[in-house]
């Protein structure tokens, strides 16, 4: 759950959505919408159907692989003190 957690925060984000504004609209408490995106709860089906239609998102977008944060170009070697 934790891609569905860090996917959830990353839409709410970038729709520049208030934890609490989004619990509003849902009908869930900020508290509930603060676990599921720390992935301390799990969201029923439900949920993501009513979370997708308030941040205007498919549900899948809640699935989708994390976005790299890694600054590094994949196969460069970290430099090693010795």
């Amino acid at each position: 759950m934790a891609r569905v957690a860090a996917n959830l925060r990353r839409v709410r984000d970038a729709a520049g959505r208030t934890q609490e504004d989004v619990a509003e609209a849902v009908g869930i408490g900020v508290r509930h919408l603060q676990r599921l995106e720390t992935a301390e709860g799990a969201p029923s089906l439900r949920l993501l159907t009513d979370l997708g239609r308030v941040l205007a998102v498919d549900i899948e977008e809640f699935f989708r692989p994390a976005l790299s944060t890694n600054p590094r170009p994949p196969g460069r070697p970290r430099k090693t003190r010795g």
